[in-house]
Order: C-alpha cells, then structure tokens, then sequence
C-alpha cells in the first residue's frame, strides 16, 4: 500500500506587521505575516516542494484576512517575506534519494560489464555462465575445463526465470556430458546477449 500525499504547512519564518491594523478587530500592530511551504511525499519521504506560501492572521482575536482586506502596506510586507525565503533543499530529499540510487546502478552495473568482459577473456575452470534462451528463460553452462583456444563445458540440465537463476546452480543439476566450446563461440554469444552474466567463486 502507497503512503503518498501532501504535507501541512511547514513554517519557514514568521514577521510582525508594522503600521497596519486588523480588519476584523481593528487592533493596530496585530498582524503577523508568516511564509511557509508544502512538499509531495512518498512514505512520507519529500520529494518535490509545492512552492511558497504565505498567510495572515490576527495575534489578537485570530482572524486570517484575505489579500483583498489588506491594506497596500500589510500586503506589501507579506509578499516581501515570502519572497525574501529560500526553499529547504529537504524538500527534495526524495528526488535525491532516487538519483543516488540510480547512480549506484549504473556504477554497479560498469562494474559488472568490465568483470564479465574480463573473465570472458580469461575463462577459468569452475566459471558459471548464466545463459538467455529468451525474455524470462534463463539456464547455465559451467566450464569444466580451459585449453587455448577451447572450453569444455556442463549445461545445466535446468531453466528458470530471472529471479530464481542463481538457484540453478547445484552441482546435480548439471549433464554428466562434456562439450566442446571454441572461445570464440563465447564471445559471439556475448555479443548477441546470449550470456547474461559470469560467476567465477
């Protein structure tokens, strides 16, 4: 279930408002302006802010008035408040958040491509290939033993989808035979994106 919604208010600053009386009551220096702001939220993680705001009430008998009861002079004095305060960057946090992660993903999976590449050109025995036979099949091939220019190798008698593909791999799962793979069959079929990642332990 999604937690997601709006914020209350959150006050940024607050100010007296000088030579102006309330409306409602009448009382002089009654006014106080305050700025404040509202964000989205995720699980109440804030992810964007929805801007400023401002807001006048009566000290004095609590009255909000409206813009259009202000005189030209409150009016002025609120604006100027909202306008002179900054957004806190923690509005954004959310947004962040997601940016960090993505940025973690796409270094984590460099990473990855250079560590398959590297021990594509340097197989070595006990390597597990895992193989994409299409969009949600996925098996392995485990090398049993590295020549110059070939590889032997145990298919995986097994197939599953991408979730349970580490599952896979149990040493009586595999065929007792023994192919031969030219390394460059390998390479093709890295290049093809056939191979879908190399596990060396």
């Amino acid at each position: 279930m999604l937690f997601y919604g709006t914020s209350k208010g959150h006050s940024l600053t607050s100010k007296k408002i000088s030579n102006a009386k309330c409306p409602s009551c009448q009382k002089h220096e009654s006014l106080e302006t305050v700025a404040f702001t509202q964000y989205a939220h995720l699980y109440w993680i804030p992810f964007f802010t929805l801007g400023k705001k401002k807001a006048v009430v009566c000290e004095s008998c609590g009255y909000e008035p409206k813009d259009k009861e202000l005189s030209s002079i409150a009016k002025e004095q609120a604006d100027r408040l909202k306008a002179d305060v900054n957004i806190p960057i923690w509005h954004f946090a959310g947004v962040a958040l997601i940016a960090i992660v993505a940025l973690i993903g796409i270094i984590s999976s460099n990473q990855n491509s250079k560590m398959v590449k590297e021990y594509l050109a340097n197989p070595a025995s006990g390597d597990i290939y895992q193989l994409k036979l299409d969009s949600d099949r996925f098996t392995t091939l485990r090398i049993f033993m590295v020549t110059d220019d070939s590889l032997y190798v145990n298919f995986n008698d097994y197939e599953s989808n991408l979730q349970a593909l580490n599952d896979l791999d149990e040493s009586d799962r595999y065929s007792e035979d023994i192919y031969t793979l030219h390394r460059k069959e390998l390479e093709t079929m890295y290049e093809r994106g056939e191979i879908y990642n190399i596990n060396r332990y």
